[in-house]
């Protein structure tokens, strides 16, 4: 019997999320839509990149409330960040009449912040980016 060997390589998660997944975004009843939204994994350098950033951006907002005796971020901040953190992570589309632009994804997560939320879950599952 011949024991598989794994190599580094194989836990390359990196690649895929690079490259994208493309998911469907479904109605609230579980039924497909038709449009299908190409997302970038978390540990892709661009959502890695505005994880960080945001992350920083957060520390300073709290070391300058902590100074000024006020909150740190908004119930606002926290939905623009929700909608931000989707459009980072969306790669492209089909199914859709509009072309896939940053100001196009913005106003479709705005108009449904359920679709943005099936983005941001879709990025974070990394069972999409792994091989099987």
């Amino acid at each position: 019997m011949t024991q598989k060997t794994l190599s580094i390589d194989d836990f390359d998660i990196r690649t895929p999320s690079t490259k994208g997944q493309e998911i469907e975004i479904t109605r609230a009843d579980g039924t497909g839509t038709g449009v299908f939204i190409m997302v970038l994994g978390e540990q892709s350098p661009v959502v890695e990149q505005y994880l960080v950033r945001k992350a920083d951006e957060r520390a300073a907002a709290i070391m300058k409330a902590r100074q000024n005796k006020k909150p740190a971020l908004s119930a606002q901040d926290t939905l623009d960040d929700e909608i931000e953190s989707a459009v980072v992570r969306t790669a492209g589309w089909r199914g859709l009449a509009e072309e896939c632009t940053e100001a196009n994804a913005e106003k479709l997560y705005r108009l449904n912040r359920s679709i943005a939320r099936q983005v941001i879950a879709a990025s974070a599952d990394e069972t999409l980016f792994t091989k099987a």
